[in-house]
Parts: structure tokens; sequence; C-alpha cells
């Protein structure tokens, strides 16, 4: 399988011909990109990667502005909500290279709503 980028759509259209008429080439098609919109809630963070036996505790720890969380033990992920943009953004931009129990986690922006309620100060646990 190959990909190939062309400077013009009119030079991808000329090779695509040629490369229809190759016997040697089973398939050729043209591809177009297209804009992909991605969209993020600024007030939740998506945290993955977690270590084993990550305790709620031991998050709420290394997240205290989290208002609230949803951790998934089994699949080794935590949905962070902060009253704040910039309290999302803050912890965000903090954990570039941020680690627990000596693993590198991944932290980004969540991309959809949540239904936990906000109340700054009081973390509210999921079930």
């Amino acid at each position: 399988m190959c990909f190939v980028i062309y400077k013009s759509k009119a030079e991808a259209q000329k090779k695509l011909t040629e490369l229809q008429k190759s016997p040697d080439v089973q398939i050729a098609r043209n591809w177009e990109q297209r804009d992909i919109v991605a969209t993020v809630n600024p007030y939740t963070l998506f945290v993955e990667h977690l270590p084993e036996e990550t305790t709620e505790e031991e998050l709420q720890k290394v997240f205290p502005t989290a208002t609230a969380m949803h951790y998934n033990s089994d699949k080794r992920f935590v949905n962070l909500a902060f009253s704040t943009k910039k309290d999302a953004e803050t912890v965000f931009r903090e954990s570039e290279n941020l680690k627990m129990k000596g693993v590198g986690i991944i932290v980004l922006f969540g991309k959809y709503g949540y239904n936990w309620e906000r109340n700054p100060g009081k973390l509210q646990k999921s079930n």
C-alpha cells in the first residue's frame, strides 16, 4: 500500500489515470482530505494510561482542583471536571511530563460534556 500527495489536483488526476492503466497496479484511488472538526470541552480533562491499582485518593492528590471525577479503574482512565476553564487549562499545561508511580500518563481535554454538578472545592465521586 502506498499513499502519494501531489502539488495539485490536476497532477493527482493525471497520475491516477496513469496508475489505473498500469497492469502492475491492482487498485488506484483518489482520496480527498476532509477538514476534521475537533471539539473539546474546556472544563473537562481525560487522563489515560494510569498505573494499575491507582486509587481515587491518589487522583485527588494529583488533581486537587478537579471538582468532579469519573474513574474507570478497569480501563485505567479518569474523566475530570473543573469549575473554570482556567483550572482545566492550568492542569493540562502542567501535566506534559506528569508521572504517577513512575508511569507517564496522558492528559487531554475531554471531548464531551459531563453531567456532574459543578461544586467548587468538593469532589464528586462516581460509583
